[in-house]
């Protein structure tokens, strides 16, 4: 089930992410590793930025993304995607990331989304093709890259 999160999924996405590294990979570089999940929320501007938890049944929390605005040509920027990392493998993140276009959806028929995924992170890449997204821009050393999907009509 896909919901708005709250404080306490931020403090255990806090707990799946290792080393500053993972941070990096997972939050992009303005989030601190180790800062406390009051300041990464503040950070990530939860509070204004479409921030959604997917939950089981259960209410065990699987996945976590943001939706942002960055451009008039994209103005949905899937952001801050990340997988419980003993439930990765299983279907997860694309799960998570069709609910959230299932959910934008209902708001604008027609969807122009972006994100921006590290090259590194091979995985995130081959599921984001995947779904769909193209390819449009690398920075400057290739490290990241921009995708794209239009969705609807």
């Amino acid at each position: 089930m896909l919901r708005i999160s709250v404080m306490e999924d931020l403090k255990e996405v806090l707990t799946w992410v290792r080393s500053p590294e993972e941070m990096r990979l997972w939050a992009g570089p303005k989030p601190c590793y180790q800062s406390s999940a009051m300041e990464v929320w503040q950070v990530i501007e939860a509070d204004s930025q479409p921030t959604f938890s997917l939950v089981d049944e259960a209410g065990v929390l699987q996945g976590f993304a943001q939706v942002i605005s960055v451009s008039n040509e994209y103005p949905t920027h899937l952001a801050r995607v990340i997988v419980n990392p003993q439930l990765r493998g299983q279907g997860i993140g694309r799960n998570l990331l069709e609910q959230i276009v299932k959910t934008l959806r209902k708001q604008e028929s027609s969807l122009r989304l972006s994100l921006n995924v590290y090259a590194e992170n091979a995985l995130a890449v081959k599921l984001y093709h995947s779904m769909g997204f193209k390819e449009v821009k690398r920075n400057e050393d290739g490290s990241l890259i921009t995708m794209t999907l239009r969705s609807g009509s």
